[in-house]
């Protein structure tokens, strides 16, 4: 078998390990700042009106797709952490039951086998 001609690189082309990870800026250039406009708190309004509109539970991509259909610019990582934002408040419950995210008010009580009917 003969050996490749090839070069062997061993060095990695991601320029965040080797310069630091300042979102991308070249060398001794600032990172741009963030933008303060409240993009996560309209996202979190958004996705309660979705599931509301939607007067049923829904998965993190049903969400997405939701907010998507309706016009809205927020990225799959700001939807995904306004869930999380918005169950960790209690404005919305996800049971992990694979049916999704859902209102407080929508979670049924199953009756129990002694309960009084």
């Amino acid at each position: 078998m003969a050996r490749s001609r090839l070069p062997h690189f061993t060095t990695c082309n991601r320029p965040s390990h080797h310069t630091g990870n300042n979102g991308g800026a070249a060398r001794g250039e600032r990172p741009k700042p963030r933008q303060a406009d409240g993009g996560r708190e309209r996202c979190r309004e958004d996705v309660l009106a979705a599931v509301r509109a939607a007067c049923r539970p829904l998965t993190r991509k049903e969400v997405i797709r939701a907010l998507k259909a309706a016009g809205g610019d927020h990225g799959a990582g700001t939807v995904a952490k306004a869930l999380a934002d918005l169950t960790r408040s209690g404005e919305l419950l996800n049971l992990k039951d694979k049916r999704g995210y859902r209102l407080p008010g929508w979670v049924r009580r199953h009756p129990g086998l002694f309960d009084e009917v």
